[in-house]
């Protein structure tokens, strides 16, 4: 082995040669044979999963709480417009006894339909102290109920009367519908 090694580093043809298979060989793995062993190795335990049918079966519970995790993840539900903003201004009030923020304006719902869904965006917009209203937007992101915060925008308000300026935040609620089909 010393020897290959001294031929290599005597030789710089030899030595670059040998860098060029080492660059070639790390590309095609890269490239090209990373991948396919991967895929591979997703084909094998999709099979052998596939093999035992038995544990394939779910339970229709199971599938109703996923499609019902699915449309809260999305902001589906049955509820008609004023009842999502009924809903929405209910969680406003319970995350406004812990955070003190001050309901500013509200806007008229967006409604537009796109294929064969309704997408519903409500905006409330809020005053209040930085913490408060991060807090706010903290709780109303993570928690369940109809609609889905889709965007936020804190920005800073200069009152015509007094102009004092006060922090906004504007939370804008996705709700989405399926259309009832007639035929």
């Amino acid at each position: 082995m010393p020897a290959l090694i001294h031929i290599v580093l005597r030789s710089p043809r030899i030595a670059m040669m040998l860098a060029g298979v080492m660059l070639i060989y790390l590309l095609a793995w890269q490239f090209g044979i990373k991948k396919t062993v991967s895929l591979l190795s997703r084909y094998e335990a999709v099979n052998c999963s596939a093999k035992n049918p038995q544990e394939q079966i779910v339970r229709p519970e199971e599938l109703l709480s996923r499609l019902e995790n699915l449309d809260r993840l999305m902001g589906c539900s049955n509820l008609t417009g004023d009842d999502i903003r009924q809903a929405i201004l209910e969680r406003l009030s319970l995350t406004g006894k812990n955070h003190p923020f001050t309901m500013v304006d509200i806007p008229e719902e967006y409604v537009y339909e796109k294929q064969r869904y309704t997408v519903t965006v409500n905006t409330f917009v809020v005053a209040g102290g930085y913490p408060a209203l991060l807090r706010l937007m903290y709780s109303m992101d993570t928690c369940q109920a109809p609609g889905q915060v889709i965007t936020s925008r804190i920005y800073l308000h200069k009152a015509y009367q007094s102009a004092v300026p006060e922090l906004r935040l504007a939370l804008y609620f996705q709700h989405i519908k399926k259309k009832h089909e007639t035929h």
